[in-house]
């Protein structure tokens, strides 16, 4: 499914967590993980970059270990300088890697998903898919937890849907995955009560009714057990009490145009999702 991932690693304690979490990913498929650091050595002199160099090989050979063991190989890159973001794109491409794996502040760090963060960045433009992780998260999980999450990050999926081009591309993505490794689908629509005018309710509920359905039963004609549901209320809001109540393992969201674009990263549903979600979440191309 994800053969080759790269994981951005900022060389905190939250590291280790990550690898964990990488290594549950194991399950399905990864064999080879490029751990990435962006280490900010231009213009600096040789000899202090040879000790910086030296130093990021050791961290990241205590990093391996964690990941080594089960079964994956590990390929360190150190990128001496240039835009952080930029330089894990051109990684990415260069290394021909199938997933990104990066952790966000989330919930009320500011930087990290203002326009210009690094993930921010990474999710926009990243031709391949990327799991967000929270931080936040993995700071409470125990390496065994950390490890669970990777490992059944597929069990129940939670795919919000507008019913737009971005979100049928998503469906496709889905389709394309090892049904063998979704345990479920959970189709979900949120319609804003300010949406439904008191003589067009019950019709606009049919319809959206029968749209799930339809994605519903085309999952499951591809071999993915789903299940619709259709919620009335805000929709950040009964999004993220939607994959409390059901135990879901990440969310699937689909980019906008070229790259995840304003809409999601600027006040939208899929940046709020990001931010406050207690869950990884998978963004689509």
């Amino acid at each position: 499914m994800f053969k080759k991932i790269l994981v951005p690693i900022e060389l905190s304690e939250l590291d280790d967590k990550v690898m964990q979490f990488v290594s549950g990913l194991s399950r399905y498929g990864v064999k080879e993980a490029v751990l990435m650091h962006v280490a900010g050595l231009k213009g600096v002199e040789r000899p202090v970059a040879m000790r910086q160099e030296k130093k990021y090989l050791e961290e990241v050979g205590k990093r391996s270990s964690i990941i080594e063991k089960f079964g994956l190989k590990v390929k360190p890159l150190l990128a001496p300088g240039g835009t952080p973001h930029e330089e894990i794109l051109h990684a990415a491409d260069e290394e021909k890697v199938s997933l990104i794996v990066t952790g966000t502040r989330g919930k009320g760090a500011f930087n990290e998903l203002a326009v210009g963060s690094i993930s921010e960045m990474v999710g926009r433009r990243a031709m391949v898919p990327v799991v967000m992780v929270p931080y936040r998260v993995l700071e409470e999980a125990s390496d065994a937890e950390a490890f669970e999450m990777g490992e059944h990050i597929l069990d129940r999926v939670l795919y919000p849907t507008d019913f737009s081009d971005v979100a049928e591309r998503t469906l496709e993505l889905i389709k394309s995955l090892n049904n063998d490794k979704i345990g479920e689908i959970i189709v979900a629509h949120v319609i804003e009560p300010k949406e439904l005018r008191p003589e067009h309710k019950d019709a606009v509920i049919r319809s959206t009714k029968r749209i799930l359905a339809a994605i519903k039963e085309e999952l499951v004609a591809s071999g993915v057990n789903a299940r619709a549901e259709l919620v009335i209320g805000a929709v950040v809001a009964e999004t993220l009490q939607m994959a409390d109540e059901m135990n879901a393992t990440c969310f699937i969201v689909g980019s906008h145009g070229r790259g995840i674009g304003e809409s999601i990263f600027i006040g939208s549903v899929s940046q709020n999702i990001i931010r406050m979600s207690k869950k990884p979440v998978i963004i689509t191309h």
